[in-house]
C-alpha cells in the first residue's frame, strides 16, 4: 500500500514510538549517543555514593524540566514520561544493559509459534495503591480499553495492533490473542504505553486521566499536578513486586521527588549549580561545565532507530536510488557529530542504535565517499548547472527537509550536500506544523528518532505493507520484516532483523546520522541514578547523600 494513504495512521507511530525522543526534538534540546558500551553511565562517582555507607533512606529528589509533561497517561506520549512510569508497573521489564525481558507484575509467559497468542502468569502479592487487587480480570480490561478507545489513547493502542482479545483463565493466568503476527508486543509489554492501571483510573475519561486522574501498582504515589508548573511523587509504602531488572525490587529510598518547569536554560543550569535541584537536563556545549565541583554527568543510551534524515519515497527525485545512495554517502556524519555534539558522541552505524541487542554494525556502508557520491549523480546524467546545484532535463536536483529544532545538524549536512551537488532547503516547524506537513507527504526529508527498544519498530516505519509513513514501495524487504514479526525464536529474529538492517542501507531507504542519548547534569548528593531501556528515570535506586 501507498504511504500516503495511511497518513493519519503515521501520525499515531510518530506519536507513540518516539515516546522521549519527540519530546528531546519537539523541544530543540539535544541528543547523541555517548562511546561507552553499557547503555548508562555516570561520568564521575557521585560524591557521598555507595561506597561510603550504601543507600539512605529519606529526602526529596528535585527535578528541573524544561516542558511540561502534557499528558500524565501512560498510554499517551509524554514529554516526561518518567512521572507515570514510577507510578505504574508493566506485566515485563527489559534489562537496560541486555534488551533482555525480564519478570515484573508477570513472573512467566510463553509464546506461541506464530507470535498470536502470549500467555502471562502474574503475580500474587499486588495491590493497587487505592488497595484493589491486581489480578488477571484488571489487565484484560486494561488491554480492552486501550483498544476500544484507539486513537485516544495512541500509545496503547499501537502496542496493541492487531489486538483481538483476552482470555482469563484464573486470577493469575491470562492468554493476549492477536490476529496476526506480534512478536513485538512482548517488548511492548515491558514500556510505559501498557503499565497496568487501577479499575479506579479505567472509568475516568482520557481527559482526566491525562490530568493525572491515575492509580497504578509503582512504587510511587502521584500527590500533585499543576499543568505547567510541575508534579509532586510520593513513596508507597509497602511496595515489594519490583522489576527483576533492579537491584532494589522493594520500596524506593526517597520520600518524594518534585518536578518543577523551568523553560528558560540558563535558569535551571543556576538552579543545579546553587543547590535548588538536584538534576537538568544538558545540551553538549554545556556538559563541561557540570562534570567537576559538586556535579556529575549521566546519560543513557536510546535504543531504536538512531537519529535520521527520513526519505519521503513519493517524492519523485527521490524514488531514484542513485539520488539516495548519493545523500547516504555525501553526507559526513563525524563532522556533523564532531562539530555540533562533543567528544562522547559517535555517528551511527546502522539503521538501529548500537545498544538494541539486533544492532548490526554497517559502518563501512555509511563512510563518507564524496567522489562516490559525485559519480552516482554523474552517472544518473544529472550535471552542474551554474550555480553548482545539479541539473537534468530543466529539473534542479533540489529538496527540503523539515525539523522541529536540530538546526545546525541540516545546515551542516545543507553545506556538505550543496559540494556534490544537491541544494537542500530547511523549514523549521512547530510540532503540530511538522505533523501535518509529514502526514501528508509536503517534504522530502523530514528529522527525527525512534525510541521504541524493538526492531518491530522498522516494519511500521518501512513495511510497504503496514503503516508505511515514508512511502516506501513493495520489495523484498516486506517478507523480511513480516518474517520477524512472526518469529519467536530469538536468534532466528535477529537473523532476519540484520537482513532488514543491510537491505535498508543497500537501498538507501533512510540516512542515519547519529544515536541518540538522554544526558542529564546532576548534584553529587545525588547516587543510583537509572534509567529505563528507553531512557526513562526509574528511581527505585536512587538515594540522596546526608
Amino acid at each position: 500500500m501507498n504511504g500516503r494513504r495511511h497518513r493519519s495512521e503515521a501520525r499515531i507511530i510518530a506519536r507513540i514510538a518516539v515516546l522521549t525522543s519527540v519530546a528531546v526534538l519537539a523541544s530543540g534540546c539535544w541528543a547523541a549517543a555517548p562511546p561507552q558500551s553499557s547503555n548508562a553511565t555516570g561520568e564521575r562517582p557521585p560524591a557521598g555514593g555507595p561506597q561510603r555507607g550504601g543507600p539512605q533512606r529519606g529526602g526529596t529528589l528535585r527535578i528541573a524540566l524544561d516542558l511540561d509533561a502534557g499528558c500524565l497517561d501512560p498510554a499517551v506520549p509524554s514529554f516526561v514520561p518518567s512521572i507515570t512510569r514510577n507510578i505504574a508497573d508493566s506485566l515485563t521489564d527489559q534489562d537496560p544493559d541486555t534488551g533482555k525481558i525480564v519478570p515484573w507484575l508477570a513472573t512467566s509467559w510463553t509464546v506461541n509459534k506464530n507470535a498470536t497468542a502470549f500467555t502471562f502468569t502474574l503475580r500474587t502479592d499486588v495491590t493497587f495503591s487505592d488497595g484493589t487487587r491486581f489480578d488477571a480480570d484488571v489487565v484484560k480490561r486494561n488491554f480492552d480499553v486501550a483498544s476500544e478507545l484507539g486513537a485516544q489513547l495512541p500509545a496503547a493502542a499501537t502496542a496493541l495492533a492487531g489486538y483481538s482479545g483476552t482470555t482469563v483463565h484464573n486470577d493469575k493466568k491470562l492468554t493476549v490473542r492477536f490476529n496476526q503476527p506480534n512478536i513485538g508486543f512482548l517488548q511492548a509489554s515491558s514500556s510505559r504505553a501498557l503499565a497496568i492501571l487501577g479499575p479506579a483510573t479505567l472509568e475516568k475519561s482520557p481527559q482526566q486521566r491525562c490530568q493525572g486522574e491515575l492509580i497504578g501498582t509503582g512504587p510511587f504515589v502521584l500527590k500533585s499536578y499543576v499543568p505547567d508548573r510541575g508534579a509532586t511523587l510520593v513513596r508507597r509504602k509497602g511496595h515489594t513486586w519490583g522489576s527483576a531488572a533492579r537491584a532494589n525490587r522493594g520500596a524506593a529510598y526517597l520520600d518524594s521527588i518534585e518536578y518543577q518547569v523551568i523553560a528558560e536554560a540558563g535558569v535551571r543550569s543556576g538552579s543545579l549549580t546553587s543547590g535548588q535541584v538536584d538534576i537538568i537536563d544538558v545540551a553538549p556545549q554545556d556538559e563541561a561545565r557540570f562534570e567537576t565541583g559538586d556535579t556529575y554527568l549521566a546519560s543513557h543510551v536510546q535504543a531504536g532507530v538512531v537519529s535520521t534524515f527520513h526519505i519521503n519515497h513519493d517524492h519523485p527525485i527521490l524514488r531514484e536510488k542513485a539520488v539516495r545512495r548519493a545523500m547516504l554517502i555525501g553526507i559526513n556524519r563525524k563532522q556533523i557529530v564532531d562539530t555540533v555534539f562533543t567528544p562522547r558522541h559517535p555517528v551511527a552505524t546502522s539503521v538501529l542504535s548500537h545498544t538494541q541487542p539486533e544492532y548490526l554494525d554497517l559502518s563501512a556502508a555509511l563512510r563518507f565517499d564524496p567522489d562516490s557520491a559525485n559519480a552516482l549523480l554523474d552517472k544518473a546524467g544529472w550535471v552542474r548547472g551554474p550555480d553548482r546545484i545539479r541539473e537534468r532535463a530543466g529539473q534542479r536536483l533540489e529538496l527540503d527537509i523539515i525539523l522541529r529544532g536540530m538546526a545546525p545538524v541540516a545546515e551542516l549536512a545543507q553545506q556538505q550536500l550543496r559540494r556534490i551537488g544537491i541544494a537542500l532547503s530547511i523549514r523549521q516547524l512547530t510540532s503540530a506544523e511538522y505533523r501535518e506537513a509529514e502526514d501528508n507527504g509536503r517534504f522530502a526529508l523530514s528529522f527525527s528518532q525512534q525510541s521504541r527498544p524493538d526492531p518491530d519498530i522498522l516494519r511500521a516505519m518501512y513495511s510497504s505493507r503496514d503503516i508505511n509513513p515514508y512511502g516506501v514501495a513493495p520489495s523484498k524487504l516486506d517478507d523480511i520484516l513480516e518474517a520477524q514479526a512472526a518469529e519467536s525464536d530469538p536468534q532466528a529474529r535477529t537473523a532476519l532483523v540484520h537482513k532488514a538492517q543491510r537491505y535498508l542501507i543497500e537501498q538507501a531507504y533512510t540516512i542515519p546520522l547519529y544515536e541518540g542519548v538522554q544526558v542529564h547534569a546532576a548534584s553529587t548528593r545525588v547516587n543510583g541514578l537509572i534509567y529505563d531501556m528507553s531512557s526513562t528515570h526509574i528511581f527505585t535506586e536512587t538515594w540522596l547523600s546526608s
